[in-house]
């Protein structure tokens, strides 16, 4: 069986802190966690991980976080219509 998602991608970025942020008041961050994200390119990934033959058909910027998201793609079989 083919797969094919079409839909939503993006690159979240998640900062984490030790509390919910008080308005007003600046943060010192200390780390960050980046990856692929959103429900059709994640559908795809996951799938292409399980073995299934997957393709991705959605709109995608050109710009920095493009070479991210290939190589996130490069590591599973799931092709980018």
């Amino acid at each position: 069986m083919k797969y094919v998602c079409v839909g939503h991608a993006t690159y979240d970025t998640t900062l984490p802190v030790n509390g919910y942020p008080k308005e007003n008041i600046k943060y010192r961050i200390q780390e960050k966690k980046e990856c692929g994200g959103g429900p059709a390119s994640n559908s795809a990934y996951l799938l292409a991980k399980w073995g299934c033959d997957t393709s991705f058909v959605g709109v995608i910027g050109n710009d920095y976080l493009l070479s991210m998201r290939n190589s996130i793609y490069r590591c599973t079989c799931a092709s980018m219509m």
